[in-house]
C-alpha cells in the first residue's frame, strides 16, 4: 500500500468562535471560509434551531440513501477504495461514525452526510470478516429524532457524547470526515488506537500547529489564538501518525465536496505480505 511521505503542506490559520453544543461538543467556526484541514465543513452548532425538510420522511431518507448507494456501487472511487483495502487483513470489532451531519434539516447538508454515510456503510463491510458482525455506533449533536430513526434503521447505533469513545479500540474503524481538528485529536484521537481511520489530514493538522507554536514563540503576548494548546495537540497527532501508513481518499467523479481531502490512515503491522 502507499506509504506516507514528509509533512510538506502549507495550511492556513483562521480566526475561531466556539460554541457548546448541548451534548457537549464544542464547535468551531471560522472566519476564513477557505477549505481547509482546520476548517473544512463545520457542522451546525445545534438541531434546536432547525427544522426538519418538510415532507421528508423515514421512508424518503431510506429510499434517497439506496439511490446514492447504487451509483456510490457503480462508481470508480467505490472499485478503487475497496482494491486499497483488500490490500490489507482487518480485524475490526467496532466502527465509529463522528459528526457526520444531519440528514434531515437541508437539502445540500443532507445529500453531503448521505454520500459520507453511503461510503462508511460501504467501508463497514469491506472491512468485516463475513460471518462476524461489527457493531456500528454513530455520534454527532446535530442529529435529530428522523436522524436517529434512520441511522437506527441501518443497524447503526447512535449514542451521545461522550459515549463513542469506549468504542474507538485497537479493534476499531473510526471515520470521521471534516471533523473539527480540536475534536479529532482531543477526543478521537486521544489515548486510542484506531486500526483503520479515515476523516482530516492529521499530517497537514500538524503542520498548521507547528507554524502555530513558532508564531507563539515569536509573538506569544499578541497572539489571539495563544491558549491553544499547540503542543499538546502535536504529540497526540505525532502519537497517532508513528507506526502508521497513510493515502488519500480515492476522488469521486461525483459529487467531490463530499470526501475531497480526506485521508486513510492503517497501522503498519496490518498489511499483507
Amino acid at each position: 500500500m502507499p506509504h506516507s511521505t514528509r509533512r510538506n503542506k502549507k495550511s492556513s490559520w483562521a480566526k475561531r468562535i466556539e460554541t457548546t453544543t448541548s451534548d457537549g461538543w464544542t464547535v468551531v467556526a471560522h472566519t476564513n471560509p477557505s477549505a481547509s484541514a482546520i476548517n473544512h465543513s463545520e457542522r451546525e452548532t445545534s438541531t434546536d434551531v432547525r427544522y426538519i425538510l418538510p415532507g421528508l420522511t423515514l421512508e424518503r431518507l431510506q429510499s434517497d440513501y439506496d439511490r446514492a448507494r447504487v451509483q456510490w456501487q457503480d462508481g470508480e472511487c467505490h472499485t478503487r477504495l475497496t482494491e486499497i483495502l483488500s490490500r490489507t487483513t482487518w480485524d475490526v470489532e467496532h466502527a465509529v461514525c463522528l459528526g457526520v451531519g444531519s440528514f434531515s434539516v437541508d437539502t445540500q447538508n443532507k445529500w453531503r452526510s448521505l454520500w459520507q454515510l453511503v461510503a462508511f456503510t460501504s467501508i463497514v463491510s469491506a472491512v468485516s470478516k463475513g460471518s462476524t458482525a461489527i457493531k456500528v455506533w454513530a455520534q454527532d449533536p446535530c442529529f435529530t429524532p428522523l436522524d436517529t430513526e434512520f441511522l437506527e434503521s441501518l443497524g447503526i447505533s447512535v449514542v451521545h457524547h461522550p459515549q463513542a469513545k469506549q468504542h474507538i479500540t485497537g479493534k476499531a474503524f473510526l471515520y470521521a470526515p471534516f471533523v473539527d481538528w480540536s475534536i479529532t485529536l482531543d477526543f478521537a484521537l486521544d489515548e486510542t488506537d484506531p486500526s483503520l481511520y479515515i476523516g482530516t489530514d492529521i499530517e497537514q493538522i500538524m503542520d498548521t500547529l507547528e507554524r502555530i507554536s513558532k508564531t507563539y514563540q515569536y509573538d506569544r503576548y499578541t497572539s489571539e489564538e495563544k491558549t491553544v494548546d499547540t503542543e499538546r495537540y502535536i504529540a497526540i497527532a505525532e502519537r497517532f501518525c508513528k507506526g502508521r501508513d497513510t493515502c488519500a481518499f480515492p476522488k469521486y467523479e461525483g459529487q467531490a465536496y463530499w470526501q475531497d481531502g480526506l485521508k486513510i490512515y492503517w497501522k503498519e503491522e496490518a498489511e499483507k505480505d
